[in-house]
C-alpha cells in the first residue's frame, strides 16, 4: 500500500516523543518489586489493583517525571482523558494541572464496559475495594444507592463486583485520582457499548441525573480512547472529525471513539451544569510513542469543560501554550468537513453519514454485505468520516450540516454535464460550504481533461467522474486550496467494485478553513471487491 499524503503535525512531535521516552525508561528500570504480569492479577476478587502493582518507586517516578500541562486559569467542571496506558506521562501532566484548579469532594469516572460483563446498561460497584499506591479509594455508597433507586434509570443500573478487576478504563486512573485528589470520594461507572437509539437516551438521562445529584464541587471524568486500528495518517483524519464533533457538542456516535455512551453522559452532565465551554488541552496517538508510519494507532484527546471561561482566560491559555509542545485547537468559525470518496462501480452504498458495525453479521443490506470487510476491524475505518461517498444515484443532491459547515454533493449524468444546465448560483451562496460534483459516465465514457472543466471549480471543490458499471476507472479532480481555482490535483480513483481484478485508490479529504488535505490509500483485489482497508493486511 502506498500513502500519497500524510496529514500529521510534525512541528510539535519532539515533546510528546519525550513523554514516550520517559515512559519506556520508567517501565524498563522500575519493576523491582513486581513483574509486569502481576499488574493484571488481583490478589482476591474483593480488590481492584492497578498497573505495576506494588512498585512504589515506579509510581513515584511517574508522578515526578512530567510537568503539568498548561490549562486555562479557571475551574473545570469535567474532563475527557484516555485510558490507553501508553499515555501515562500525559495522564500525569493532565491530572497534575487539573488538581491545581479544583479540589473536588466527589469524582465520578465514566468508562466503557470494555468486556461487556455488566448485566445492564450501567454498572456500579458494591463492596469491592479499589487499591492505589497511595491507599484505597473511598467509594461513595450514597450516590450508588441513589442511582440504583432512581425512578428513571434505576432499572438500568446493575450493582456488581465481578467486572472491575480487568477494567482498565477505571483502574488506569485510580493512582492519579488518589495522588492528586487524596480526600475525594469516588464512584466508577461503566456503560454498555454499541447501544441502540433508545438505550443511548438512557446515558443522556444518567448525565442529567448526575448533574442534579452530585455536590457543586464534584468532578466528572470521561475515560475514553479515540481512533483504533488505523495507521497514523488515517488516525489523523479520523481525529479531525472527533475534535470537531466534541468541540461543537455534536452527536458522539458519529466520531470514531471507543465510547460515545461515555461522552453522552459527559455532554448531558455538562449541560446540566451549564459547562458548555470545551477546551482541547492536548492531542496524541501511538505514533508519538512509536514513530512508525505503519504502527497500529490508538489516539487520545485531553479536554476540559468550563462553566465560566472568560475571553481573557482563553486568550491567556492560547498564548502560554505556544511555548509548550501541547497540541490544541480553537473552535474556529471556519469550514470543517472530512469525507471519503471511492471510485467506479455500483456498491449500493450511496452516501452515508457513518457506517455502523454489523457486529454479528445480521444485516441484510446489500451494501453492508458487499463492503463489510472494507470497513476493517469493528468497521472503524469507515466510522471516522463526516460523510462516505460511494455511488450516489444520478439527479440527486445530498446535503448535511456538520460542524456548522454545509456539505453538498450533487450527482448528474454525463449528458447533463455536457449541456451545463445543472448550476444554479443560488446553490453556491453558503458562506461555509464544501461542494462536490459527481458525474456518472454514460455512452462515450470519455473523461474530460482538466482544462476543459477548470471553470467549474468556481462552484465545486471536488469533481469526480465515475462509471456505475465498473468498466472505466474513476477520476477525481480536487482543489489544493478552497480559494485557489488554479492549483487542481488529479487522482486516479480506479474501480472499487467490478468484475475480476480491480485496483484503485480511496481518497480521504479534510476541509479545514481554506486548506484541503488529501490522503489516498491504494488497494487491489482479485475478486472484484475492495479488500479490507485495514491498512495492515492488504490482499
Amino acid at each position: 500500500m502506498i500513502l500519497s499524503c500524510f496529514l500529521r503535525c510534525k512541528k510539535n512531535a519532539a515533546g510528546p516523543f519525550l513523554f514516550g521516552t520517559v515512559l519506556f525508561l520508567v517501565l524498563l528500570v522500575s519493576c523491582k518489586k513486581t513483574k509486569v504480569a502481576d499488574s493484571y492479577k488481583p490478589e482476591s476478587s474483593d480488590t481492584v489493583q492497578y498497573f505495576y502493582y506494588g512498585d512504589f518507586d515506579m509510581w513515584n517516578h511517574i508522578y515526578g517525571a512530567t510537568e503539568d500541562f498548561i490549562i486555562p486559569d479557571s475551574v473545570p467542571v469535567s474532563m475527557f482523558i484516555p485510558h490507553h496506558d501508553i499515555t501515562v506521562g500525559r495522564q500525569n501532566s493532565f491530572y497534575k494541572a487539573v488538581s491545581k484548579k479544583i479540589k473536588p469532594s466527589l469524582i465520578v469516572v465514566v468508562s466503557p464496559d470494555h468486556f461487556e460483563k455488566g448485566k445492564k446498561l450501567i454498572t456500579v460497584p458494591d463492596k469491592i475495594v479499589f487499591e492505589t499506591p497511595q491507599g484505597n479509594m473511598i467509594v461513595n455508597d450514597d450516590l450508588i444507592s441513589r442511582l440504583k433507586t432512581d425512578e428513571k434509570i434505576g432499572q438500568y443500573v446493575s450493582v456488581q463486583d465481578d467486572v472491575w478487576s480487568g477494567e482498565h478504563g477505571i483502574f488506569v486512573h485510580t493512582p492519579f485520582l488518589k495522588k492528586y485528589f487524596p480526600d475525594a470520594e469516588f464512584v466508577p461507572v461503566l456503560v454498555k457499548p454499541l447501544s441502540t437509539e433508545n438505550e443511548f437516551q438512557i446515558f443522556s438521562e444518567l448525565g442529567t441525573l448526575l448533574s442534579k445529584l452530585l455536590p457543586d464541587d464534584s468532578f466528572l471524568i470521561a475515560s475514553v480512547d479515540c481512533s483504533h486500528y488505523q495507521i497514523p495518517s488515517v488516525t489523523a483524519f479520523h481525529d479531525e472529525v472527533t475534535i470537531n464533533t466534541i468541540l461543537n457538542y455534536e452527536d458522539a456516535r458519529f466520531a470514531e471513539i471507543d465510547s460515545p455512551e461515555s461522552i453522552e453522559v459527559l455532554y448531558s452532565y455538562n449541560k446540566g451544569r451549564n459547562a458548555l465551554n470545551p477546551v482541547l488541552i492536548d492531542h496524541s496517538s501511538t505514533y508519538d510513542y512509536i514513530p512508525d508510519d505503519m504502527v497500529v494507532c490508538t489516539s487520545h484527546l485531553y479536554m476540559t469543560f468550563y462553566k465560566d471561561l472568560s475571553s481573557s482566560a482563553k486568550d491567556d491559555f492560547y498564548e502560554r501554550i505556544k511555548a509548550t509542545k501541547q497540541r490544541t485547537r480553537k473552535n474556529e468559525d471556519c469550514i470543517k468537513q472530512t469525507v471519503l470518496i471511492t471510485g467506479s462501480g455500483k456498491t449500493g452504498a450511496g452516501i452515508r453519514r457513518t457506517w455502523k458495525w454489523d457486529r454479528y453479521k445480521k444485516s441484510k443490506d446489500n451494501a453492508e454485505i458487499l463492503l463489510r470487510n472494507t470497513a476493517g476491524t469493528e468497521a472503524r475505518f469507515l466510522y471516522g468520516f463526516d460523510a462516505l461517498i460511494f455511488d450516489p444515484p444520478a439527479d440527486t443532491v445530498y446535503e448535511q450540516k456538520v460542524h456548522d459547515t454545509v456539505l453538498r454533493v450533487q450527482t448528474i449524468t454525463q449528458k447533463d454535464f455536457k449541456e451545463n444546465h445543472f448550476i444554479s448560483e443560488d446553490n453556491f451562496n453558503q458562506k461555509k460550504a464544501v461542494n462536490i460534483l459527481e458525474v456518472i459516465l454514460q455512452d462515450s465514457k470519455i473523461i474530460p481533461d482538466l482544462e476543459s472543466i477548470r471553470t467549474f471549480f468556481k462552484y465545486f471543490d471536488v469533481i469526480v467522474f465515475r462509471d456505475d458499471d465498473g468498466l472505466v476507472d474513476a477520476v477525481m479532480y480536487c482543489k489544493a486550496s478552497k480559494n485557489d481555482m488554479d492549483d487542481i490535483r488529479k487522482v486516479e480513483l480506479g474501480i472499487c467494485h467490478g468484475k475480476g481484478k480491480i485496483k484503485g485508490k480511496t481518497a480521504l479529504l479534510n476541509f479545514y478553513d481554506d486548506r484541503i488535505d488529501l490522503l489516498t490509500l491504494d488497494y487491489q483485489s482479485k475478486n472484484g471487491v475492495i479488500p479490507a482497508i485495514y491498512q495492515f493486511d492488504i490482499e
